[in-house]
């Protein structure tokens, strides 16, 4: 990935740093540094990512696709935005990055969600009720 982006992203710099693999300290060092998280991406099952940015209560902006609305509340924890929408995805950074006190807002409400909704011990707890649902079922059943 650096290379393609170092190719076709130039033209972002220095506006734009693109670091590659990062250990862990310093990711959680970008994490308590930033502002906002921005990931849209098209394609998370779940979203983990944004989990780790509310973790730290950070604003978080991704798209209205796969997992992400499961875990980001568009308006509260941060904001959704369509897939490939480049103009709504900028107009979220400005309207967030332009208020401090939304900034702070909506990462103390992210970080909220967290703690209510995706712990390790309620993520387990989820998964057990699955489990239990399953193997209640009869054999060759569906």
């Amino acid at each position: 990935y650096p290379a393609y982006f170092a190719r076709h992203y130039a033209a972002a710099a220095p506006a734009v740093t693109f670091l590659g693999a990062v250990s862990e300290e310093k990711l959680n060092e970008l994490y308590q540094t930033c502002d906002l998280f921005v990931a849209p991406s098209l394609y998370e099952s779940f979203g983990l990512i944004y989990l780790e940015a509310m973790n730290y209560a950070k604003p978080v902006i991704g798209c209205q696709a796969g997992g992400i609305p499961e875990v980001v509340d568009d308006g509260v924890t941060g904001r959704l935005v369509e897939p490939a929408a480049a103009p709504a995805l900028a107009e979220a950074m400005v309207e967030l990055l332009s208020s401090p006190a939304l900034l702070r807002e909506m990462g103390l409400a992210g970080r909220r969600r967290l703690l209510e909704r995706f712990t390790h011990v309620q993520m387990a707890r989820g998964f057990e009720t699955i489990y239990r649902a399953v193997l209640a079922l009869p054999a060759g059943g569906n």
